[in-house]
């Protein structure tokens, strides 16, 4: 599997965290880089890790109301680049371009938008049901008359 790994060289609204940013409060520094190392427990008997460092760069998406295009927006987020991976996410086979979180956490994609008000704290993945994959990711609200959400409760 070829995989295409986001590189902040090629974007021009790319910036690196530094130690001394508000927003490097993972208390770890390489290099004056904010620094990150997750571990994502054991799969297939191997445990799963990705290490690397923080970068701020403007996600752009766009937004949509009653089926229609109303405005492409763009916000800026802070986000992990991984240069080490470990376990099953290093095998070829079933490695990964990347992972985005949804959690509770302030680092969340989520969260940091909800944070600049650009939409509600709420996301919806609709997965489409056969085995060519597919479907559709929201950030925010889906307004429509049979919609169920299911608050993420967190752990005890």
């Amino acid at each position: 599997i070829e995989l295409n790994f986001f590189d902040p060289m090629h974007s021009s609204t790319s910036s690196s965290i530094d130690c001394s940013d508000q927003r490097c409060n993972t208390g770890t520094c390489q290099n004056n880089q904010c620094s990150y190392n997750l571990k994502y427990g054991i799969v297939g008997g191997t445990s799963c890790a990705t290490s690397g460092y923080y970068v701020s760069d403007r996600l752009h998406f766009n937004t949509i109301s009653q089926g229609v295009l109303t405005k492409n927006s763009s916000a800026p987020i802070v986000f992990g680049c991984s240069n080490h991976r470990s376990g099953y996410l290093s095998k070829s086979e079933k490695a990964l371009d990347g992972i985005i979180g949804f959690g509770h956490q302030d680092i969340s994609v989520i969260s940091q938008l909800s944070a600049q008000g650009v939409t509600p704290r709420v996301f919806s993945h609709c997965l489409r049901g056969d085995i060519t994959g597919g479907g559709a990711l929201v950030m925010g609200e889906v307004v429509e008359p049979d919609i169920v959400y299911t608050p993420l409760v967190l752990s005890q």
